[in-house]
């Protein structure tokens, strides 16, 4: 299975792709683009999270306050994804994972390297798209934002 990892930036309609796709779900299904249940719907946050060393945002919205709480909270998470990702195959050539986190909240090169590794255990074609908006428009953009 192919696989287009989306690293949103900063205003670069991240979430209103990622909105398209799970409103879209069934018709790109249909086409053979899956989009997981298991990384979370729409920024697939939950993926991202998985990989990072100490506690993250996520963390601490879904209530885990230690490592060892973490540790519970992924028990199994890994296989099912797999799992998940190897029933796919069956009608689907393509995933689609998505998350502006990657971006924002992986910053160790080890954290990132264990995302290469494990994606690989499930393709050998992985796509890497990021969109960049040139600095003076995302300027205004955050501006006009706040």
């Amino acid at each position: 299975m192919n696989i287009i990892l989306h690293i949103g930036t900063p205003k670069t309609a991240t979430t209103l792709l990622q909105e398209w796709l799970y409103a879209n779900i069934e018709n790109l299904s249909k086409q053979g683009v899956y989009l997981s249940n298991t990384i979370g719907r729409g920024n697939n946050i939950k993926l991202v999270s998985f990989f990072k060393k100490d506690l993250d945002n996520y963390m601490k919205r879904k209530r885990v306050t230690s490592l060892e709480e973490k540790e519970k909270f992924y028990s199994g998470f890994e296989a099912n994804f797999i799992k998940e990702v190897e029933e796919a195959k069956k009608n689907h050539h393509t995933m689609v994972i998505s998350s502006e986190n990657f971006y924002n909240t992986l910053g160790d090169c080890e954290e990132i390297e264990a995302v290469c590794t494990f994606l690989k255990k499930i393709s050998d074609n992985i796509k890497v798209v990021c969109y960049f908006r040139e600095q003076s428009q995302m300027s205004l953009s955050m501006y006009s934002t706040v």
